[in-house]
């Protein structure tokens, strides 16, 4: 059997962003975004961004202070504090994003 995914170039691409794709990552990303996808719905917010991409407050959502922020805080301070960054769309940067998506796709179809 040969790997879809070994040649050096894929496997530098995964290497710069193995922290944003590992189980754990990729379980914490699912969990906020299930937490976003109930406090939209608690709010009327339907449009809530999906996937590996980063996650950002929904258009017209204020931060914690929201509605929105209020009821992701209180369904887990902690992992809502641990995404303030992305949520605020201070990390990662652009450039990034962009690998993190084109590396996510690959992924998923290096394990099928």
């Amino acid at each position: 059997l040969t790997s879809k995914c070994s040649s050096p170039a894929q496997i530098e691409g995964f290497e710069k962003v193995r922290p944003w794709i590992t189980f754990e990552a990729v379980a914490r990303r699912s969990l906020i975004m299930t937490h976003m996808k109930i406090c939209g719905a608690l709010n009327g917010i339907m449009r809530i961004r999906q996937g590996l991409l980063p996650v950002r407050w929904p258009e017209g959502v204020g931060g914690l202070n929201s509605s929105f922020g209020r009821c992701l805080l209180e369904r887990d301070e902690d992992l809502t504090h641990s995404f303030l960054d992305e949520l605020d769309s201070r990390s990662p940067s652009k450039d990034f994003a962009n690998a993190l998506e084109k590396q996510g796709r690959e992924a998923v179809q290096c394990s099928e």
